[in-house]
């Protein structure tokens, strides 16, 4: 097998079917990975990106592990692993920058699950440090409630008595629109200026009075009034006059009065 180089960049890199990306020794401290992946870095079936010093229980610390990936995936029960373990030494470092992280966590110890591990059997433990520049959705999640609220009961059903025996409620309605979807429209709405309109706007200008001389003269209220003909008599032209009262014969045989003669209205030919 070829050395591994000291740095690994790519689009993609997938590992599955017990493949793996090693470094171990089985004496001595581990070598250094470093894997820059634009996108994807997949472990499936077993696979393994290891450092892991002294694997036949032999001393040895735990080589370092660098990783920039956009995403790291694993199957959480296929046992896909990222380890910088040590028997007898110090654990290796693993430093991960990506986006998201999903079916691989940090274990203190190896399990049959996706682990990332920096143990040591015997010595000191490494430092794993995972930074995730993405937002992780399962920190902004809210637990609701579980059980349903009756909105009924969050009303009150006769409010106006709860809060005073004088409050009313009076449904005005808009228009030609029913108070209710259930009640028919209504063709000739009734509508009521409700605006408060200033008194002064309704108060015509005063105007200065008149002087005697400008203002109009009374007429007699004797000429203005229109009375029902009474009689009528006849001149010596042969025209009927219509008189105000009943002509009153004299001894004299006079039909024509002065009183009379005042008060005719009207000359019917």
């Amino acid at each position: 097998m070829p050395p591994l180089p000291d740095v690994v960049a790519a689009g993609n890199i997938f590992l599955s079917n017990q493949a793996f990306l090693s470094a171990t020794t089985t004496s001595g401290k581990g070598g250094n990975i470093t894997l820059n992946v634009d996108d994807l870095l997949l472990l499936r079936r077993n696979s393994q990106i290891s450092t892991t010093a002294g694997i036949d229980l032999a001393g040895g610390d735990g080589g370092n592990i660098l990783i920039n990936s956009d995403l790291i995936v694993a199957i959480p029960k296929e046992n896909s692993d990222i380890t910088a373990n040590a028997f007898t030494g110090k654990g290796g470092n693993i430093n991960i920058t990506t986006q998201g992280i999903f079916g691989l966590e940090f274990r203190k110890l190896q399990t049959p699950l996706s682990d990332i591990t920096a143990s040591s059997e015997f010595g000191i433990a490494g430092v794993v440090d995972i930074d995730i520049l993405g937002i992780d959705p399962a920190k902004g999640l809210t637990e609701l409630p579980t059980e349903i609220v009756d909105g009924s009961k969050l009303i009150a059903q006769n409010f106006c008595r709860v809060v005073t025996q004088d409050s009313q409620f009076v449904v005005t309605g808009r228009g030609g629109l029913p108070n209710s979807p259930n009640q028919t429209l209504r063709a000739n709405t009734p509508w009521e200026d409700l605006r408060l309109v200033e008194e002064n706007k309704l108060r015509s200008p005063k105007l200065p009075p008149k002087s005697r001389s400008e203002q109009p003269k009374k007429k007699d209220k004797q000429s203005e009034r229109i009375v029902e003909a009474q009689g009528w008599i006849t001149t010596p032209n042969g025209d009927v006059l219509l008189t105000a009262k009943p002509v009153m014969a004299t001894s004299e045989g006079l039909w024509l009065h002065p009183q009379d003669c005042r008060l005719w209205k009207q000359t019917v030919r």
